[in-house]
């Protein structure tokens, strides 16, 4: 069995007892002590029910939020020392945690590299876009453009995930992410990372 084994009379808050409660600013992630499953996810069994932990620390926090809708899911902000945006999925701190919707949670695991592809390669796919538009048309083709990011870094990029990140809303809101990321690191006088 993954994650805590307790019996089914923990009460909500016991998750407490499985997180590093770090006393220091609300700026450093409180870690999940326990062991997470195989996805490296925080799991906490209160009534014979296996909750992520993360969202029991949320809803701990946030009782108005509704921790049974399951078309909601908690995103994390969490930052390192440096001011950088970091993927922690065992972070459980509330003030790194946000409700959000499925669609955001994909954007933020693209954005953060998990669904593949590296914060850097999103933001070359969309320079190539954006020089396309300056220059009045986008000379290169979806596979064409997944080919040469892909070879920058060494990774295979499918077309249809570059047709992803240019078309539609998705684009736009990940344009926006990450302008908000370098606008943040910018206004926090530290140099982005290349």
């Amino acid at each position: 069995m993954h994650g805590v084994n307790v019996s089914r009379r923990n009460k909500p808050t016991d998750v407490f007892k499985h997180i590093n409660l770090n006393p220091t600013p609300p700026l450093l992630c409180w870690l999940w002590t326990g062991q997470p499953n195989d996805k490296g996810l925080p799991y906490f069994q209160v009534a014979g029910k296996k909750i992520i932990a993360y969202r029991l620390v949320y809803w701990i926090t946030h009782p108005e939020w509704d921790i049974n809708n399951s078309r909601e899911f908690i995103l994390h902000s969490c930052v390192d020392a440096h001011g950088n945006s970091v993927d922690n999925p065992l972070c459980c701190n509330p003030d790194h945690l946000r409700p959000g919707t499925h669609e955001e949670n994909m954007i933020d695991m693209m954005v953060r590299g998990r669904r593949g592809l590296r914060t850097e390669a999103v933001r070359d796919i969309l320079d190539i876009v954006k020089r396309g538009e300056l220059e009045g048309e986008l000379k290169l083709t979806h596979q064409q453009i997944a080919n040469a990011v892909g070879a920058k870094y060494g990774i295979e990029i499918a077309r249809t995930t570059v047709t992803d990140i240019i078309s539609g809303r998705r684009r736009y809101v990940l344009k926006n992410k990450l302008d908000e990321q370098d606008r943040a690191v910018r206004e926090s006088g530290k140099v982005q990372p290349t």
